[in-house]
């Protein structure tokens, strides 16, 4: 299988599986509410960043060992070269993951925050947040994917 054709297919998983864990919490996180406010306690913005963090760490804790057995069993690319921010994270599962779940609320979490504020947004309606988290829930997912399963297939993480 190439590189290529291996890392679509596993983002497009990663999107698809994110995306419905996102609308299944976005739907227990609004049950019984009227509207979704923007920011304060329990707002869009605090769940965007914990759930940008929490999918970071998650989705690396679970890919590792999952892509370590697949590794052995072989058939799967190689990987020749890393882009260098890949190339610098840890061999560690745990700390990789935290680093994973930091880059996320540090890099993505605010652009995504960024179209919340450019399009003006104050507030949701439970069924709108459920869909739009949904979205960025898959968005992280494919986003972490290839950072998370590339440096393994370099052989840079055991």
């Amino acid at each position: 299988m190439s590189l290529r054709k291996f890392l679509t297919t596993e983002i497009i998983a990663s999107a698809f599986i994110n995306g419905l864990l996102g609308v299944l919490f976005g739907w227990l996180i609004t049950r019984g509410s009227t509207t979704m406010p923007f920011s304060g306690p329990g707002g869009i913005a605090i769940d965007v960043l914990v759930t940008a963090f929490l999918i970071g760490v998650l989705l690396t804790l679970i890919v590792t060992p999952i892509m370590r057995a697949r590794i052995q069993k072989g058939g799967m690319p190689e990987v020749t070269k890393l882009p260098k921010l890949m190339a610098l994270l840890p061999q560690n599962a745990i700390l990789r993951s935290v680093i994973m779940g930091l880059g996320g609320g540090i890099v993505i979490a605010p652009i995504v925050l960024a179209l919340f504020w450019l399009t003006g947004t104050t507030q949701l309606s439970p069924g709108q947040f459920i869909w739009i988290k949904g979205l960025y829930s898959a968005l992280f997912g494919a986003v972490f994917t290839p950072f998370a399963l590339l440096p393994m297939l370099a052989g840079k993480i055991k």
